[in-house]
């Protein structure tokens, strides 16, 4: 990927190595328990302000919000996603959801309310053709 300044004719190259979201949340502990008991993420550091999970390769930052959140998403593709429904579909009745769906993209998804934040999170998966 090129980034192009337009007064220069210099070319900087980036190599981007991972992006990581950071979903603000006005209480650090229920949200990083969410992805926890949920999503099977580990704690890879905990302080006051700022907390980072991972999941295999996949990071993810929840940082201390002052105010009340604005609205984001995040998106989560996963691979049997029938099977982690079933599982979730009773873990998940305390938050507001909805239940696993066709989208007219092709992707089957459910969705969550990430506690504490102001954040959709998208589970999807790719319909099988």
């Amino acid at each position: 990927m090129a980034l192009t300044h337009s007064l220069e004719t210099k070319v900087v190259m980036l190599n981007i190595v991972k992006i990581i979201p950071h979903i603000p949340s006005t209480d650090l502990n229920i949200t990083k328990e969410f992805f926890i008991n949920l999503f099977g993420f580990k704690v890879v550091t905990d302080s006051e302000n700022f907390i980072t999970l991972n999941n295999n390769q996949y990071t993810l930052g929840i940082l201390k919000s002052l105010s009340e959140p604005t609205e984001q998403s995040v998106y989560i593709q996963v691979s049997e996603i029938e099977k982690l429904w079933a599982h979730l579909k009773g873990e998940i009745t305390q938050y507001k959801h909805k239940a696993l769906f066709t989208q007219d993209y092709g992707m089957k998804e459910f969705h969550i309310i990430i506690p504490r934040t102001a954040t959709l999170l998208f589970v999807g998966e790719p319909e099988k053709i």
